[in-house]
């Protein structure tokens, strides 16, 4: 599971074979998982955000400059897109009590039991289209 050793990240990949089969079928909704170590214009991360942002740079630096790749390109696209960053995701249920923000983490960690239902949320919502919310516990 997860990205194999020495090959090269395929986000940016991923995500333009899905713009284009959206577009094939029109679809318009694009609900994108990431973490909250992707800094976006508009950003007032906290000095915890900041140093575990600039430690993924540091130790992940290929993975990152991907990840800015597929931000480029959603941005970039035509659908009404959403990019959901999450701290730290640990096992549990839904706790109902998610904590939302456009500027900052506001939480360490996020139940995974918590997250579906946030996404879920977002399809018919135009809250945070064209948008990167942070959400914690």
């Amino acid at each position: 599971m997860g990205q194999p050793k020495n090959e090269p990240y395929i986000f940016s990949t991923v995500t333009k074979h899905i713009l284009k089969v959206m577009k094939e079928y029109e679809i318009k909704r694009y609900i994108l998982i990431s973490g909250g170590s992707l800094n976006v214009e508009g950003d007032q991360k906290g000095i915890v955000n900041k140093i575990g942002a600039n430690l993924f740079q540091l130790f992940l630096p290929k993975m990152i400059r991907d990840k800015y790749k597929e931000l480029e390109i959603i941005q970039s696209s035509d659908v009404d897109w959403t990019i959901v960053r999450l701290p730290f995701v640990i096992e549990g249920n839904d706790i109902e009590n998610i904590k939302e923000s456009i500027v900052d983490m506001p939480g360490m960690k996020i139940q995974n039991g918590d997250i579906a239902p946030f996404v879920l949320k977002q399809i018919n919502s135009k809250t945070y289209v064209a948008k990167c919310p942070f959400i914690s516990n």
